[in-house]
């Protein structure tokens, strides 16, 4: 067995699966309105079967994936703008070639990092489906509506923020492996 596609297994899982499927229930959520959404939870979920549950995995993968491309959209028409399209060489491989214990570390704080990195453009895609639906007209009790939008809200940016806290510790842990490698290196026979 090829132990080594473990930590990109739940990197998938971390990253992509679940904002995903967080995504998908809460579009639910939006659409049915709360109380719509719980009836149909308690009178479908019983019945799913394995095909379904596989089905809902596969969009919500897809999902974070176009969720992703959303999020790092911005950066990218930044960077054109002042004209730096160089390609740049993640750090990471390198880490991951020398150190590779040390690198699952930083493997799970990419991983949530980008589940994050998912999850708030689609609260926020959520966010203006549930506006337009409270302005569309009555579609179900405006106060679960509103508590809705409240828990989006808050759930972004809480999102938002521990998605800044782990740009902070993977950087740190970055610059940490970084100069151990260094040292490393300089330590070597044959180096000075």
């Amino acid at each position: 067995m090829n132990w080594s596609l473990i930590p990109e297994v739940f990197f998938d899982l971390i990253a992509r699966v679940v904002p995903g499927s967080l995504f998908l229930v809460g579009a639910f959520a939006v659409h049915l309105g709360p109380t719509g959404f719980a009836r149909v939870v308690v009178e479908k979920l019983p019945d799913a079967n394995l095909a379904f549950l596989l089905l809902f995995g596969l969009l919500a993968y897809f999902v974070a994936i176009v969720l992703k491309e959303v999020w790092d959209l911005g950066p990218a028409i930044a960077r054109r703008r002042v004209g730096d399209d160089r390609l740049r060489s993640d750090p990471f491989l390198s880490i991951r070639r020398r150190i590779p214990a040390e690198a699952l570390r930083l493997l799970k704080l990419q991983a949530e990092k980008n589940m994050c990195e998912v999850l708030v453009p689609g609260l926020a895609v959520l966010l203006f489906w549930d506006a337009w639906k409270i302005a569309a007209g009555p579609s179900g009790d405006l106060r679960e509506r509103i508590a809705l939008a409240t828990v989006i809200i808050v759930s972004g940016l809480a999102c938002w923020r521990w998605r800044q806290s782990l740009e902070r510790l993977y950087r740190c842990g970055l610059m940490t492996l970084e100069n151990l490698i260094k040292e490393k290196r300089a330590d070597e026979p044959g180096e000075n």
